[in-house]
């Protein structure tokens, strides 16, 4: 199918490292399972601990023993701090046993980025994505990600080899492609939307 003639074409040349591929399977990984997140698990463990410390009073009204109530508060409460804390560590430990696992995720490749699909190329492998195979597209103050795609990892583009002016028309290429499924996150003068 032949291109329009003013559809913008990105292309870059980039390398990934395994801490950069965690960043990206995170913030992806927030939008995609928004249930997942770690304030949620956090909020629904203090939700639990605070209804069991609401038992306590019945407890003593009806003469039972208050440990009940009040073990099932301190458990939610610690682990909504294991939630808080662990978290990260383990999704961490996840993404880098992918990326690990996958030698070719660590090789240079030149990404080109148009209108209607993403394309990589590396001395290994060449693939060609369409938009539509993707679930959601998300801009973190590091990377462009495109998440979503069946038997493939996210797609990650790298801001730190991007001229300001391709910053741009990545933005253009990914809010056309996904519409309300681009998720913009970090410090920019807005609302931050993404927890690290």
């Amino acid at each position: 199918m032949p291109e329009a003639k003013n559809s913008p074409k990105i292309t870059a040349v980039q390398t990934l490292t395994e801490e950069e591929y965690r960043g990206a399977c995170r913030a992806a990984a927030d939008f995609l399972f928004p249930r997942r997140r770690r304030w949620v698990r956090v909020c629904l463990c203090l939700s639990a601990a605070g209804l069991s410390a609401s038992l306590i009073p019945a407890a003593l009204a009806a003469a039972a023993p208050v440990w009940v109530p009040a073990g099932l508060c301190g458990a939610f409460a610690a682990l909504a701090a294991a939630v808080w804390i662990f978290q990260p560590v383990v999704r961490g430990r996840r993404a880098g046993r992918v990326f690990r696992s996958c030698p070719l995720m660590a090789l240079e490749a030149k990404l080109t980025l148009t209108r209607d699909f993403a394309e990589a190329e590396s001395r290994c492998e060449r693939f060609r994505k369409y938009w539509t195979e993707f679930s959601l597209g998300v801009e973190t103050p590091r990377a462009f990600i495109a998440a979503g795609a069946p038997g493939r990892g996210p797609l990650i583009v790298k801001k730190a080899g991007l001229s300001p002016r391709d910053a741009a028309t990545a933005v253009r290429i990914f809010s056309g492609a996904f519409g309300l499924r681009f998720y913009r996150t970090g410090k920019r003068g807005r609302r931050r939307r993404w927890n690290p």
